[in-house]
């Protein structure tokens, strides 16, 4: 499951998102592109989040496949460009198969550089649409923040207007069911 979501920026997005724990900073000269690999094992999944400094870049997940001498790419998130400012999140399950997925920044249409945070990390056991135990009662994992930290819809509390209740967990505070 691709799972892609945008924060809306401020002022200080970057500056904020920068002061967080992993976060790593490239710069991508005019022209240039980055690509960071990760292979995941049956299970895992890949979570990603980066906010763009200035300007904008695009960005794309891949799925890498050795086909008859040459590596194939799927696209699983499909290039977009994104502006400056914007914190971007997302995460994909890796499923029952090991897998390998390219993240991509692309700056080959720019004339001008271009800087962008991110960071990525790999999690164990959990995936978009699990269905979790918290004390607020049970619901499913609709989102997976890069550290582990789970978006969870819970099922049985419904607010006015039919609108459903969030929970941000970290891994102790919920039971995968």
């Amino acid at each position: 499951l691709v799972r892609t979501g945008i924060i809306p920026s401020t002022p200080d997005s970057y500056t904020a998102f920068c002061g967080k724990p992993g976060v790593e900073v490239i710069d991508l000269k005019p022209g240039a592109s980055s690509t960071s690999v990760y292979v995941l094992k049956p299970g895992q999944s890949l979570f990603y989040e980066f906010c763009v400094k200035a300007i904008d870049v695009d960005f794309s997940v891949t799925l890498r496949t050795q086909g008859f001498g040459e590596a194939k790419e799927e696209p699983m998130v499909e290039p977009k460009r994104y502006k400056g400012g914007d914190i971007v999140r997302g995460s994909i399950g890796c499923g029952e198969f090991e897998k390998c997925f390219c993240a991509f920044f692309n700056n080959s249409y720019g004339w001008r550089a271009k800087t962008v945070a991110y960071r990525c990390s790999v999690v164990e056991g959990i995936a978009v649409g699990d269905g979790v135990r918290t004390t607020y009662g049970t619901g499913k994992i609709v989102g997976i923040r890069v550290g582990g930290e789970v978006e969870v819809e819970l099922e049985n509390w419904v607010l006015a207007g039919g609108s459903k209740v969030m929970c941000y967990l970290g891994s102790d505070h919920y039971t995968k069911i």
